[in-house]
């Protein structure tokens, strides 16, 4: 389950160099991993421009993720 925001999608092309990938084990019932994108503004604040609920953590999970 993967999520972006029409919102999310505008922030991240204004500010597409400074990103911030954390992956969050267990944050869940299911104990699924939970994947979010951040970027910086040019003020410091950061924004959640992705959301992902992960099945796995295998590398082929994170290489669909970031093709």
């Amino acid at each position: 389950l993967a999520c972006i925001y029409p919102e999310e999608k505008r922030i991240f092309k204004l500010f597409p160099r400074v990103l911030k990938i954390d992956a969050i084990s267990g944050a869940n019932n299911e104990k699924r991993a939970l994947l979010t994108v951040t970027v910086i503004d040019q003020n410091g604040k950061s924004h959640v421009v992705f959301r992902a609920l992960l099945p796995n953590e295998s590398a082929w999970t994170f290489q669909w993720i970031f093709q």
